[in-house]
């Protein structure tokens, strides 16, 4: 309990969210009858380590607690206005000269899912055209862009 009083006197909040997780876990294991008050301990713990990104505690309390880690909060989009990876692998073929039929049959996908794309592409890009499109990819980077596997 020292512990816990020095860290939040100090303001020192990863050791005072792992205090609290080792102080569940001595409960959790030792002193069954306190397993509410461990249980509130885990509770804070996990906030604090969700709210500082301390993925690896995180994982432990959450395991203490019997529960899994949340989904994870979607990333901010790596490319601009939005267009995800696909989009990107498609506007770099259109970029390219590339038909919709070649792009569908280098990526395996339908012709509607390129046309899809496509029209994803000129929306988020504001291009009226595949050659506004082109020139969009080629000041953004894009045209070359080697989009990583999933």
């Amino acid at each position: 309990m020292r512990a816990i009083e020095v860290c939040f006197k100090t303001r020192f909040r990863p050791e005072l969210a792992l205090s609290y997780l080792g102080l569940a876990e001595v409960l959790l294991r030792h002193y069954q009858d306190e397993r509410a008050a461990a249980l509130e301990h885990l509770d804070f713990a996990i906030g604090e380590f969700e709210a500082m990104g301390m993925h690896p505690a995180l994982e432990r309390a959450l395991r203490l607690r019997g529960r899994r880690r949340p989904p994870q909060e979607p990333k901010a989009p790596a490319f601009p206005d939005g267009l995800s990876e696909r989009e990107v692998e498609v506007l770099r073929l259109v970029a390219a000269g590339k038909s919709n039929q070649q792009i569908a049959d280098e990526l395996v996908i339908s012709l509607n899912t390129v046309f899809r794309h496509v029209s994803n592409i000129f929306n988020k890009s504001g291009a009226t055209n595949r050659t506004e499109a082109a020139a969009y990819a080629n000041r953004h980077g894009l045209a070359n862009a080697v989009v990583p596997p999933e």
